[in-house]
C-alpha cells in the first residue's frame, strides 16, 4: 500500500477521518475540537496572530539560525530574533500548532515530563510544546522500581496537578500553555472498554488534552484500543521502538531489517488507527529517520537521533534531580541534585551551629504587650514550688 497521501491533513488532527458535525455530537468531542478551534483562532500563525512562518532557532539539523523574517498584517517585512521570541503572546497549544510545526518542518517539535506544580511551571516557562504525564512518574516522584507500578488513580493526580498549574498560569500569568498528553499506565488499556474508560478519565479528571499508549500492531497489539479512543473523540499519541512497560530489556530496538520494517508498519498503522503523532524510543538514528520521511504524523525521538519531527525528555533527567541514572540518550544541562543538596545541608549546619534564625527571620511583639503575657504566665502558671 503506497504510504504517499495515506492522511492527507494532520491540521483536522484526530478528526481527519470524521465530519465535523460528528465532532461536535457530544461533549466530550465538543470539548476536544473547541481547545482545536481556540488554538486556530487565537494563533492563526504559529507563535502568533501576527506571523505567517514559524520562528527560526533551530534547524531540523540542529543548525543555529539567526531569526525568522516573516510578514505582519500590513504586509511590511519583519525580523524577530531569538530572544524576542520568548516575547510575543503567549498561546494556548492546540493539535492545529502542532500540526503547523510539523508541516512547516524548520523547528522540530519539543515535548518534556511534567508531574507537579514545579516541573509544570518550568515547563510553561520555558515554552515547550508539549507536556507528557508520563508513567516515568513511578519512578522519579513515587520512588518505584519501574514503571509497571504506578496505578491510574495516581495518574490522574499528577495530570491534575499538571494541568491545573498550566491553566493558572495561562489565565493568571499570561504564560505558554503546553498541550498535555497523559500516560495510560500499565495494564490500563489491556482491553477496550479498560482503554476507553481510563482514556475518559485522563481527560475528565486529570485535565489532559491526549492520551499516549504503548504498542502497535505486535505485542502488545493496541490498534483497536486506539481507534476506540479516537472515536471517542480523545486525541492519542502512540509509542513504538522500546516499550518501557512490556519489555524485558532495555535494548535498541529496529537494529536488523526485519525489525526496522516492523517499527515502520507499526508507525504507518498507529497513523491510519488515529494518532496524531508517535514516540519513537531507543530507535538507530538511521532508522527513526527514514520512518520519520515516511510517515504523515510527527515522530517525536527518545534515544532515536536529531532526525525526528520533535524530542522528549524526562524532566529529572534533563535538570539533574535523578539520582539513581541517566540514560545515554539523555542530555543533563544541570545538576540540581547537588545544588538542592548543599542547601539543605547548608540549612542543617546553619541550624545545628545557630545561625538560623536570625533577627531578619524573627516576627516581633511589641514590649508592653510581651510584658502583660510574662503577668500572664506568672498568674496563670505559677512556679511549681521545689521539693524540701
Amino acid at each position: 500500500t503506497a504510504v504517499s497521501g495515506r492522511l492527507p491533513s494532520l491540521l483536522l488532527g484526530v478528526f481527519h477521518k470524521r465530519s465535523v458535525g460528528h465532532v461536535t455530537s457530544s461533549p466530550l468531542l465538543q470539548r476536544v475540537a473547541n481547545l482545536h478551534m481556540s488554538s486556530y483562532n487565537n494563533n492563526k500563525g504559529i507563535y502568533g496572530s501576527q506571523s505567517t512562518s514559524v520562528p527560526t532557532g533551530r534547524d531540523i539539523a540542529g543548525n543555529e539560525t539567526e531569526g525568522l523574517s516573516s510578514k505582519s498584517s500590513s504586509g511590511v517585512q519583519e525580523t524577530t530574533s531569538t530572544s524576542q521570541k520568548h516575547q510575543q503572546q503567549p498561546v494556548r497549544v492546540g493539535l492545529d500548532f502542532i500540526a503547523n510545526k510539523y508541516k512547516a518542518g524548520a523547528i522540530p517539535l519539543t515535548m518534556i515530563t511534567a508531574y507537579d506544580y514545579t516541573s509544570a511551571r518550568v515547563s510553561s516557562a520555558a515554552g515547550v510544546d508539549l507536556v507528557l504525564v508520563g508513567d516515568s512518574c513511578a519512578q522519579v516522584m513515587l520512588g518505584y522500581d519501574d514503571t509497571t507500578r504506578i496505578t491510574m488513580d495516581e495518574m490522574i493526580s499528577h495530570c491534575a496537578a499538571v494541568t491545573r498549574t498550566l491553566d493558572r498560569c495561562h489565565t493568571t500569568l499570561n504564560m505558554h500553555r503546553p498541550l498535555v498528553v497523559c500516560d495510560l499506565p500499565f495494564g490500563s488499556y489491556c482491553n477496550i472498554h479498560d482503554a476507553v474508560r481510563n482514556a475518559v478519565r485522563a481527560v475528565k479528571e486529570g485535565g489532559a488534552d491526549a492520551v499516549k499508549l504503548e504498542g502497535g500492531m505486535r505485542q502488545p497489539v493496541v490498534m483497536d484500543q486506539v481507534k476506540a479512543i479516537v472515536d471517542c473523540g480523545i486525541p492519542v499519541m502512540g509509542h513504538t521502538g522500546l516499550l518501557p512497560q512490556t519489555c524485558s530489556s532495555f535494548t535498541v530496538q529496529g537494529k536488523t531489517s526485519e525489525d526496522a520494517t516492523a517499527l515502520l508498519k507499526d508507525t504507518i498503522a498507529l497513523a491510519d488507527a488515529g494518532c496524531f503523532a508517535v514516540v519513537l524510543e531507543m530507535v538507530p538514528g538511521k532508522v527513526a529517520e527514514l520512518i520519520t520521511s515516511t510517515v504523515t504524523i510527527p515522530t517525536i525521538g527518545i534515544g532515536a537521533g536529531p532526525l525526528t519531527s520533535g524530542q522528549v525528555l524526562v524532566f529529572h533527567d534533563i535538570v539533574g534531580a535523578f539520582d539513581r541514572f541517566v540514560p545515554k540518550f539523555s542530555k543533563q544541562y544541570a545538576d540540581i541534585n547537588k545544588i538542592m543538596v548543599d542547601a539543605v545541608t547548608s540549612y542543617r549546619q546553619d541550624v545545628e551551629q545557630a545561625i538560623f534564625p536570625t533577627k531578619d527571620h524573627t516576627f516581633l511583639i511589641k514590649t508592653e504587650e510581651l510584658a502583660r503575657f510574662k503577668e500572664s504566665i506568672a498568674v496563670s502558671f505559677p512556679p511549681t514550688p521545689t521539693p524540701t
